[in-house]
């Protein structure tokens, strides 16, 4: 994919199937379930970055819709064969403005209907799979026009999923916790903190570097900056139980958890460890299509642990 004259793409060899299946089959040995996320994209999509794929550009709408639909039933379906059924299928990624450029302002009816595709694929193929929406920056604004028009639309999903980083929000932990309360109160579903994290590190990488802690003059032992393990704890302890206390809770996925225990190593150090931690929690499995239409994960087994 090339974004203003710049090339995203995937690390090789990590974009097959096969390899999704058995990182899969290695959470469900450890007690855990697994959440399959599509991104509809050839590369990590964010709400500014909602690319299709290269293979579907050009696509109709009414094409678009059955792609959405082929790739996602035929994903689900390996899964389901290999006897790794996913719990969670996440039908996009921080689908707040468009997905695979279909934008969301501008041609709504159009925007749901590759959703309700997606939904449909996965229902049609495994229907004790609970779909989930993800959703990013916390701001009810926002979440109560989408979860509105969705209602206009007539959209078929399980489940709420939302970003919830107490650090880059700038929002205290309760805060977060109470928006995802509002946004199970709002929308009548389950909430999913399909994202949360804390920084890494608090120590910088050589004299020249600043932190981002530094950079924003933070307290470094704030409840938005706190460092591994009391970050994590914190993120837990202050999320998980709010959830509950709502009967909201559909679960907490975290970004990395391999890091909270490993010493500074470059960044292609840290993306090929195949760290796994025990217990019960989801494993996150991101899918983009390939030139055949084929399911291509991102090899990610130690992304999320915690449930």
């Amino acid at each position: 994919m090339t974004v203003d004259g710049e090339r995203y793409q995937l690390q090789p060899g990590w974009q097959d199937i096969n390899d999704a299946v058995a990182n899969a089959k290695d959470a469900k040995a450890r007690g855990m379930q697994v959440l399959l996320s599509f991104h509809y994209s050839d590369f990590w999509t964010n709400p500014a970055l909602q690319i299709r794929p290269e293979d579907w550009a050009g696509f109709s709408q009414s094409r678009l819709e059955q792609a959405i639909y082929d790739f996602t039933a035929a994903s689900v379906q390996k899964m389901k064969n290999a006897g790794v059924t996913p719990e969670y299928v996440s039908i996009g990624n921080e689908i707040n403005n468009a997905l695979a450029d279909v934008d969301r302002w501008t041609t709504p009816a159009q925007y749901f209907a590759l959703l309700q595709s997606a939904s449909k694929a996965v229902k049609d193929t495994s229907p004790a799979s609970k779909t989930v929406i993800h959703l990013t920056t916390p701001g009810r604004d926002l979440y109560q026009g989408w979860i509105d028009d969705a209602k206009t639309y007539g959209l078929d999903y399980d489940i709420m999923g939302v970003s919830l980083y107490p650090f880059w929000t700038d929002m205290s932990i309760a805060s977060l916790a109470n928006f995802a309360s509002w946004v199970g109160t709002a929308s009548g579903k389950p909430v999913m903190a399909m994202e949360t994290g804390y920084p890494f590190t608090l120590e910088p990488n050589g004299a020249s570097e600043t932190t981002l802690i530094e950079g924003n003059s933070l307290d470094p032992d704030g409840p938005r900056t706190t460092a591994p393990p009391r970050g994590a704890a914190a993120v837990d302890a202050g999320v998980l139980p709010r959830h509950a206390q709502h009967g909201q809770g559909g679960g907490d996925l975290v970004l990395g958890p391999d890091r909270d225990r490993l010493r500074r190593r470059s960044r292609p150090q840290r993306l090929g460890r195949r760290r796994r931690q025990r217990g019960r929690g989801h494993l996150l499995l991101r899918l983009q299509p390939d030139a055949q239409g084929a399911a291509q994960p991102e090899r990610v087994p130690h992304l999320v642990e915690r449930a």
